[in-house]
């Protein structure tokens, strides 16, 4: 069996705001270019929402991102589209990772592929046109509508994708997941077993051993394996030895 190849995007979230610089402005201007609204009138909304925030706050502390203010389809560069919940980070995940999308997962999405916090699909898309089967596991009921949504946009043989409801870790247990809060706005993205901010949302999900999942599965075997669930790898290393 071939050493599964893994990818961690953790990193350990900062609550703290930003102010604007150059840097961010062109990042704002990005989401303009790399995420195509599907409707002509929203270009517009883009554009006033960055207008907007350098008018009123450029002497202040602002969002570190934006954020829709109403839902949305995007179709990203590649053609891959994705629905955008409001008031979420969402546009934020379609439009970053391009480097690790197009150098590290791409080419080596084949055979089996284990998208282990997955979100809203941004790799389960991707993998789901050129791996044999993909196991897209996301705990949060939120993100997981999402990405079942997601799925369905772009997945034409939707038999190659396994979508696991569940979050992964030691043992099979419910434990609380943390969403933080900012401005009355959900960073569903920073979800974690971990409650690393004050002001946050709380919801119970069901956790079990990623080997557990991927036996009650029938899967004996992973050929790329990508982690992203914020700040808990080493918790869940345990339940992961067999993969």
């Amino acid at each position: 069996m071939r050493a599964p190849i893994i990818y961690s995007g953790d990193c350990v979230h900062n609550s703290k705001l930003v102010r604007i610089s150059l840097p961010k402005f062109l990042q704002l201007l990005r989401y303009i270019l790399d995420a195509q609204p599907l409707k002509i009138s929203e270009y517009f909304e883009l554009y006033n929402a960055i207008v907007l925030r350098l008018a009123k706050r450029s002497t202040k502390p602002v969002i570190r991102s934006y954020y829709s203010s109403r839902a949305r389809l995007v179709r990203a560069l590649d053609g891959s589209i994705f629905f955008l919940r409001p008031k979420t980070p969402d546009i934020n995940i379609v439009t970053a990772e391009r480097y690790e999308l197009s150098n590290w997962f791409k080419p080596l999405a084949k055979g089996v592929v284990v998208d282990v916090g997955a979100y809203i699909g941004f790799y389960t898309v991707r993998a789901c046109k050129s791996a044999d089967l993909v196991i897209a596991v996301e705990p949060l009921p939120h993100n997981f509508a999402a990405l079942k949504m997601n799925v369905e946009l772009n997945c034409r043989n939707y038999e190659n994708v396994e979508l696991v409801n569940k979050a992964i870790g030691a043992s099979k247990t419910r434990l609380p997941i943390y969403i933080p809060v900012e401005y009355h706005l959900y960073d569903y993205s920073a979800a974690s077993l971990k409650q690393r901010v004050e002001k946050c949302l709380k919801y119970m999900v069901d956790v079990e051993p990623l080997d557990d999942i991927l036996h009650e599965l029938g899967v004996d075997r992973v050929d790329l394996l990508k982690v992203d669930i914020e700040g808990y790898v080493q918790e869940a290393l345990p339940g992961m030895i067999n993969t």
